[in-house]
């Protein structure tokens, strides 16, 4: 199968936010660069983001109707390279339609919704 490359095109990451919870004054790291990558039997989804807060972690979300989604990965920490922080998420790729989404969640419940894909 050939490698596919997908760059997540998400409109309105500053303005986009879906909120769980408290909203709080505390700024949101930007996450930008997040990539589908599809290569033979298996998925990455990879993304950067300009900050690390030890009060804020990564959900990754899968859903098969774009409706309903389910975590199905936390994503604790990056790995850092000057400031900025990569992350990254690897699973087998399943032969349906599949919808991706990376939420960021704060300590205090507060979360958004950064990005959203459909493999």
């Amino acid at each position: 199968m050939k490698t596919v490359i997908l760059t997540l095109f998400f409109a309105g990451i500053f303005g986009y936010t879906a909120c769980y919870g408290q909203q709080t004054n505390d700024l949101w790291p930007t996450v930008s660069g997040v990539q589908l990558i599809q290569s033979n039997a298996s998925l990455s989804l990879s993304w950067v983001a300009d900050g690390e807060s030890k009060e804020l972690y990564y959900e990754i979300e899968r859903s098969t109707d774009g409706i309903n989604f389910k975590t199905i990965a936390l994503v604790l920490g990056g790995f850092e390279t000057n400031g900025n922080f990569s992350y990254q998420y690897r699973e087998k790729l399943s032969s349906s339609k599949t919808f991706y989404r990376i939420k960021q969640i704060k300590q205090d419940g507060s979360s958004r919704i950064v990005s959203k894909k459909i493999l």
